[in-house]
C-alpha cells in the first residue's frame, strides 16, 4: 500500500516509529543490493538525508498527489523516503576543455552544497593521455569552489568498473576495452567507435563508481546559470524528475528509441507513459540502481552497452527503455514534469534571428534574474521556450564564436559572452581557460574551434573537382548549387560542375543511388584534379574557410576515400556506417580503382538476378524486397567495403565535418536529410547571403522549370525508343 507523510504547515516531518524503521531498513536494503557499496549506502543516514516530503522539498503539493486532503502527500509504494546528496557526473577531453572550466565555474557558484555530492569527471580521451592535463584538473577543482570532485582517465574508470563488476560477479564490458585501451593508445577503443559513443558508454557504467540512489549527467557545454537545487531533479516523493518532449519525438531520436527497446527486449506502452516518453539529453538524472539492473539485463542477452550503442542505441534512451517498460520500477524512480530542469540550447543561427530582434539577451538577462516565471510547456518565450530552464547549452558554431584567444570576438560571440561573464562573475572565457597556462603546448590546441582541428592547412592546397548530382528537382537545389559554386569560386584549384554540366545519363544506366558512383568514375578518367568530391543535391559546404583536399584525413597517403559517419537514423547494422551522402576521393591511380570496385558491387551483390527495375515511361526505379542503405544500395555497399578494408584505404570522418543534418548549425560540409524543404531554401539563402552571393528567387524558380522540362523531354524520348 501507498505511505502516508504527514506534512504540516510548519514543514516539520512527523513519523511513526514504524515509519522510521521502515525508512532505515529501506536505505539498508538499497545498500545491500549493491555489494561493496552497502556500507557506504547505509551510511548516508549518518550524512545529509534529504527525507521525501519534509524539509528540503518544494513548497506547496505536487500535482495529483495529496489533492485537497489537509496536507498529507501520497507517494508510491517503494519510492525512496530518503536519499543522500546526488552526485554529478561529467565526461570531458581534450577539446571540451574550455567549456568544462567555465562549466566549474558556474558550479561551484550555483550548485546547493546540501543538496549535491562530488563532481566525477571521466576523462574521456584515449587519443591524449590524461596526465598531460592533471594541471588543468587542479583548476578545474578551483573553479569548482570547494565543492568536492574526483577525477578518472579513461583507464582508471574502467579498472574501477572492472573492479565492481568483480565484486557483484557481474558479466562486465571494462576489461574488453581496458585491452583495447591498452593494446591501441593511439586508436578509439573499438573500430569506429566514436569519442560521443564512448561518452555514452561513461554515463552509464559510471553507476558503478557512484554512491548517490540518484546521479546527475551532465555534459561540459552545459553552464549553469541559476541556483540548482534537489527540487529541481526529485519531486516530493524523491523520484527523479524528466521534462517531456514538446511533441512528437524527433525522427532521430525514435531511431535511438526503437534501436534501444530492440537492445534490451523490451516494450514500452507509450500511450500509457503519463507526460510521454522522458527528453533524452542533459541535464539527465539516472537512478543508480536502475542503471545497473538495466546492463546487467544486456549482458544475460549476451550484449552489451557497447554493443547496443552500436548498433544505434544511445545511453538515455537505453536508460528510458528500461525505465519505462515496467510500470511498477517507473512509478517508484521517475515523473515526467515540464518542471524538471533543463538547458537551453543555443544554436549559432538562432540565436544570431534573436539577437536581431533585440529580444534574447533581454529574455536570459530577465530569465535568470529571476523576473521571470519558469517557462512551462505551452509557453512560446523566444528564450528557453518550455520548461525549467537553468543551464545554458552551447552547440558548436556558438562554441566557436566564443572561443576566439586572439582579436574582437564576433559580435554575437561577445553579446552572448557578456552575459556569462556577467552570470559567473569572471571578466572574459580566455582568463579562465589561459590563465597561468600559456607555457602548456596542448591547451591552445583545445581551446581551437573545434573544425581547426580537421585539417592540415599547413599542407600546400591540391586541386579538387566538385560534383553535385540529383535526378530529381527540388526547389532548394538551386540554392545548394549556388552555394557550392560560390564555395569553388572562393578557392584556387578548385571548380564546381552540377547535373546540367555533365553527361547525366547515367540515371538510365544505373539506379539514381547508382548514378553518383558511375559519374564518380567517369570523371575520374576524364578529370585532372588531386580530389573528386561528389555531394547529394542537399549537401552543401556551409563553412568556406576550409578545404577538402587539407583534410587531416589525407595526411595517410594510404586513405583514397573519406565519408561521414551516418546518423544513426538511418544506420545499417554493422558497426560504424557511412553515409555516401558526402564523398571524398583522391584522383590517383588507387583512388580510380577504388571508385571502379564500389561501382562492381553493383553488379556483384544482384547475383545475376537483376533486381533493381527501371520504368521507363516513368523513369522510376524499384528494387524489389531490398532494404534501405543495404547491400544493393551504394551507400550499403560502401559499408561493406569499409568494414571489409584491410588496408585502410577508406576513413570515416565524424557527421557533423562531413555531413551535419542540423539546419540549425553550420559546421564544415551540411548534409540536410529528412529536414523540411521550405527551411531548406530559408537556411540555403542565409550562408549565400553571409558570403555576399544571394540567389534571387525568380532565378531560382527558372532554373527549377527548365530543368523539369529537361528531364521530362528525357523520359518522353526515352519512353518512345522503347518497343511497341
Amino acid at each position: 500500500s501507498e505511505s502516508l507523510w504527514l506534512q504540516p504547515a510548519g514543514g516539520v516531518l512527523v513519523l511513526k516509529m514504524k515509519g522510521a524503521i521502515l525508512l532505515l531498513s529501506t536505505a539498508l536494503s538499497i545498500g545491500a543490493s549493491r555489494g561493496r557499496h552497502a556500507t557506504a549506502r547505509a551510511g548516508a543516514l549518518e550524512s545529509d538525508v534529504r527525507v521525501a516530503g519534509g524539509m528540503g522539498s518544494r513548497t506547496g503539493r505536487r500535482e495529483g498527489l495529496g489533492g485537497s486532503n489537509g496536507g498529507y502527500l501520497s507517494c508510491p509504494d517503494g519510492a525512496h523516503k530518503a536519499v543522500r546528496k546526488v552526485d554529478i557526473v561529467i565526461p570531458t577531453f581534450e577539446r571540451d576543455l574550455c567549456s568544462t572550466m567555465v562549466q566549474a565555474k558556474s558550479l561551484g557558484q550555483f550548485v546547493d552544497r546540501g543538496a549535491f555530492g562530488k563532481v566525477i569527471y571521466v576523462w574521456a580521451s584515449i587519443t591524449t593521455p590524461f596526465e598531460e592535463f592533471r594541471d588543468d584538473y587542479n583548476d578545474i577543482q578551483t573553479h569548482l569552489n570547494g565543492l568536492p570532485s574526483e577525477f578518472y582517465s579513461i583507464h582508471e574508470f574502467f579498472a574501477k568498473v572492472a573492479e565492481h563488476d568483480a565484486s557483484t560477479g557481474a558479466s562486465s564490458i571494462a576489461p574488453r576495452i581496458l585491452a583495447e585501451i591498452n593494446n591501441h593508445t593511439e586508436t578509439e577503443p573499438y573500430e569506429g567507435l566514436n569519442g560521443w559513443q564512448l561518452q555514452q558508454i561513461v554515463k552509464l557504467e559510471a553507476s558503478k563508481l557512484v554512491f548517490s540512489e540518484y546521479y546527475l549527467v551532465l555534459d561540459a557545454k552545459n553552464w549553469l546559470m541559476e541556483p540548482l537545487a534537489l527540487a529541481d531533479i526529485l519531486d516530493e516523493c524523491n523520484r527523479s524528475l524528466y521534462a517531456p518532449y514538446n511533441g512528437a519525438l524527433p525522427r532521430d531520436h525514435r531511431f535511438w528509441f526503437e534501436a534501444s527497446k530492440k537492445a534490451l527486449g523490451v516494450q514500452v506502452n507509450e500511450d500509457g507513459v503519463q507526460g510521454g516518453v522522458p527528453l533524452s539529453i542533459t541535464p539527465i538524472t539516472i537512478h543508480t540502481q536502475t542503471a545497473v539492473e538495466m546492463i546487467n539485463l544486456l549482458h544475460t542477452r549476451g550484449s552489451s552497452v557497447t554493443e547496443a550503442i552500436d548498433h544505434g542505441a544511445t545511453e538515455f534512451m537505453l536508460y528510458m527503455s528500461f525505465l519505462l517498460s515496467d510500470e511498477s520500477r517507473r512509478a517508484r524512480v521517475s515523473a515526467v514534469s515540464p518542471r524538471a530542469v533543463r538547458s537551453t540550447t543555443l544554436w549559432k543561427n538562432s540565436l544570431e534571428s534573436l539577437l536581431k530582434s533585440g529580444e534574447a539577451l533581454d529574455k536570459m538577462e530577465a530569465h535568470f534574474r529571476g523576473e521571470e516565471e519558469p517557462q512551462v510547456s505551452g509557453s512560446r518565450s523566444r528564450f528557453c521556450a518550455w520548461g525549467n530552464c537553468k543551464f545554458v547549452s552551447l552547440q558548436s558554431g556558438v562554441t566557436k564564436m566564443i572561443q576566439d584567444l586572439g582579436g574582437e570576438a564576433e559580435t554575437l560571440g561577445h553579446e552572448l559572452m557578456s552575459f556569462v561573464h556577467r552570470r559567473l562573475n569572471i571578466s572574459t572565457v580566455r582568463d579562465v581557460c589561459v590563465e597561468h597556462h600559456n607555457s602548456i603546448a596542448h591547451l591552445p590546441k583545445s581551446l581551437e574551434s573545434p573544425i581547426q582541428s580537421y585539417f592540415n592547412t599547413e599542407r600546400a592546397p591540391q586541386s579538387v573537382l566538385i560534383l553535385q548530382l540529383e535526378n530529381r528537382v527540388r526547389g532548394h537545389v538551386p540554392y545548394a548549387n549556388r552555394v557550392n559554386r560560390v564555395y569553388a569560386e572562393r578557392h584556387e584549384l578548385m571548380r564546381f560542375k552540377n547535373s546540367s554540366e555533365f553527361m547525366d545519363d547515367a540515371f538510365e544506366r544505373y539506379p539514381p543511388y547508382w548514378a553518383k558512383v558511375q559519374v564518380m568514375v567517369e570523371e575520374s578518367l576524364r578529370a585532372k584534379e588531386d580530389f573528386i568530391v561528389m555531394l547529394d543535391s542537399d549537401a552543401v559546404v556551409s563553412d568556406h574557410a576550409y578545404r577538402f583536399d587539407q583534410l587531416r584525413l589525407f595526411d595517410d597517403p594510404n586513405v583514397l576515400l573519406a565519408a561521414a559517419a551516418d546518423p544513426y537514423w538511418n544506420a545499417y547494422p554493422l558497426r560504424m556506417t557511412l553515409n555516401a551522402g558526402v564523398v571524398v576521393a583522391r584522383n590517383n591511380d588507387e583512388g580510380k580503382a577504388l571508385l571502379r570496385e564500389w561501382l562492381g558491387l553493383y553488379e556483384k551483390n544482384q547475383h545475376g538476378a537483376k533486381v533493381w527495375k527501371r520504368d521507363v515511361a516513368r523513369n522510376v526505379w524499384s528494387c524489389d524486397g531490398c532494404s534501405w542503405g543495404g547491400p544493393m544500395y551504394e551507400q550499403g555497399s560502401l559499408n561493406q567495403l569499409f568494414h571489409a578494408d584491410g588496408q585502410k584505404r577508406i576513413a570515416g570522418a565524424e557527421m557533423l565535418l562531413l555531413g551535419n543534418p542540423h539546419l540549425e548549425s553550420a559546421y564544415f560540409v551540411n548534409h540536410y536529410m529528412g529536414s523540411p524543404w521550405d527551411k531548406r531554401v530559408e537556411t540555403l539563402q542565409g550562408i549565400l547571403t553571409k558570403y555576399g552571393a544571394p540567389l534571387d528567387d525568380s532565378e531560382a524558380k527558372a532554373w527549377v522549370k527548365a530543368r523539369k522540362t529537361e528531364l521530362e523531354a528525357k523520359t518522353l524520348a526515352a519512353a518512345d525508343a522503347q518497343p511497341a
